[in-house]
């Protein structure tokens, strides 16, 4: 006996407990690979969506703040006194210079507005130009004549007082002769754009985003240094904008880019989004990281466990036996003028000059109510589709808030989105996506009660506000909305649905708590199928 070798008690235990680790280890580590190769695609196209989404809204940012100061433009071109203001009195070109101070008042964006005729003459407030000033020497007088009929696509610009960039955006006046008479133009700050383009994307660091004009120069970056330069300084690949929208690989400065771009046809501009490419590897390798470590610690239970199982089932006999036999060899077992005139001749003509005067004003007065009143209506409405805008519903939004905090009263809301819109705009082209966003508001118009408020929230989402609703009388607008336009017989061939989330008020702390837990509501119905309701 004392010449065999001895046995070490559980050796036999760890040498099965290293090899099921091993057998697990290798498995895990062979679904690992499949699943780093999934994970490699998965956040590929993670990223590409998420630098699409960045972008597509900066471009929706920047459509809604320049197209609004465009229509501006071209609805003050048409007014007669500004176009005629070099052939006017001092009395009409103030007048025109109250249009001007009416709508800068009214609107924030607009930093100035103002107007140079080709007489060398400039109608502007609260500035006093230098000695020598001539508007028809300048870019944004030369490109609004150049680009006639057309309104200009914008020109970047530093603010010699504040040094602030702000982007010019002016059309030719055409007077009763059909000749040019002068420009109108409008300068809105590029901070608030650069600004959002500045906001980093939860998770990824190196997303930039650029706004940049026909000719490729760039007009909106949050490097200032960049401003007025050239992008094929940044991206040289000048034939990648030919298209509408495009996603595209590129190196700059050494380093593996992806980038997606989409065109802002009304403004002849693009919006151009960039993230490395390394930051994704980066993200994938860290999740590789991660699944190893899991890999690994799942395979330490599992070997723990089975060569516990294994070494009640099959290893305890043995040892059993083994100190038996040890027993029995040694012997022990785990957010007015009162003037009067003379009465003469020249009285007379005094009071009827006088008199043509106030017919002039009252019809100047006149034309700017119905500005006015043209204005405000461009400020809430949608000029897509007629309903009120996200800013009017906003405010809607906030008086049935403080009204259901005061009094204690419901209220409810719905928020819907048109299921695979982008898929009906890559088939028949926008212009019969934008017939089926005006087809899909009237359909809620005629479907909603007259005490509810629609809006269109923004690019093919809808919200409406329901006042003194519950959430079963909501749910019951919104089930027969989607049935309705489900049912409905769109000008293009397929149906149309929708998804829709609705959610009563109930004491949140704030609106945007509201929307926010309104938005899950549709995510859940996106999430679970579309052409649904959750509530």
């Amino acid at each position: 006996m004392s010449g065999l070798k001895k046995i070490k008690t559980g050796s036999l235990k760890n040498q099965i407990f290293r090899k099921i680790v091993l057998t697990a280890f290798v498995i895990l580590l062979s679904f690992g690979a499949l699943l780093t190769i999934s994970l490699y695609y998965t956040n590929i196209k993670l990223a590409k969506s998420i630098i699409e989404q960045k972008n597509l809204a900066i471009n929706y940012l920047v459509r809604s703040h320049f197209i609004k100061l465009k229509n501006y433009v071209e609805t003050l071109s048409r007014i007669n006194a500004i176009r005629n203001a070099i052939y006017l009195d001092k009395k009409a070109k103030n007048q025109v210079l109250e249009i001007y101070k009416a709508l800068k008042e009214s609107d924030k964006d607009i930093n100035y507005i103002y107007s140079g005729y080709k007489d060398g003459s400039i109608l502007i407030n609260n500035w006093t130009p230098p000695k020598n000033f001539d508007p028809r020497l300048r870019p944004w007088y030369i490109t609004a004549v150049k680009s006639y009929p057309k309104t200009s696509g914008g020109i970047p610009y530093r603010e010699i007082k504040t040094k602030e960039w702000l982007v010019s955006i002016s059309k030719a006046l055409i007077d009763d002769n059909g000749e040019i008479s002068g420009v109108v133009s409008i300068d809105s700050s590029a901070e608030n754009i650069a600004y959002n383009l500045q906001k980093k994307t939860k998770g990824f660091k190196t997303i930039q985003s650029y706004i940049i004009n026909k000719k490729g120069k760039i007009l909106i970056n949050r490097n200032k240094n960049l401003i007025g330069q050239k992008i094929i300084n940044v991206v040289n690949k000048p034939e990648i904008f030919k298209k509408s929208n495009g996603t595209f690989s590129v190196k700059i400065q050494g380093k593996e880019k992806i980038a997606y771009y989409s065109k802002l046809e009304d403004l002849n501009w693009i919006v151009l989004t960039i993230m490395d490419k390394n930051e994704i590897l980066f993200l994938i390798l860290k999740k590789i990281l991660i699944a190893i470590v899991i890999a690994i610690f799942i395979s330490l239970i599992i070997g723990w466990w089975l060569a516990n199982v294994l070494s009640k089932k099959f290893l305890k006999p043995i040892f059993m036996l083994k100190g038996r036999v040890d027993a029995i060899v040694k012997g022990c077992e785990i957010c007015c003028s009162d003037y009067n005139y003379p009465e003469n001749e020249i009285g007379e003509i005094a009071l009827s000059i006088e008199k043509l005067t106030e017919n002039e004003l009252f019809k100047k007065n006149v034309e700017l109510q119905s500005v006015n009143k043209e204005l405000e209506i461009m400020s809430i409405t949608d000029s897509l589709t007629c309903l009120f805008n996200r800013r009017k519903l906003y405010e809607k939004l906030i008086d049935e808030f403080n009204r259901a905090k005061r009094y204690n009263t419901n209220f409810s809301v719905i928020l819907f989105d048109i299921d695979d819109f982008k898929k009906i705009n890559d088939t028949y082209g926008h212009l019969k996506g934008d017939d089926v966003l005006r087809e899909i508001a009237n359909i809620v118009l005629k479907s909603i009660r007259k005490t509810d408020v629609a809006a269109r929230w923004g690019g093919e989402e809808f919200l409406i506000v329901c006042p003194e609703t519950t959430l079963e009388q909501a749910k019951m607008i919104a089930e027969k909305l989607r049935r309705e336009i489900e049912c409905y017989d769109f000008s293009i061939p397929q149906k149309v649905t929708i998804s829709a989330g609705v959610f009563q008020y109930s004491g949140e702390k704030s609106i945007n708590d509201l929307l926010n837990k309104l938005d899950q509501k549709l995510y859940q119905a996106k999430k679970s199928g579309k052409n649904k309701v959750v509530f």
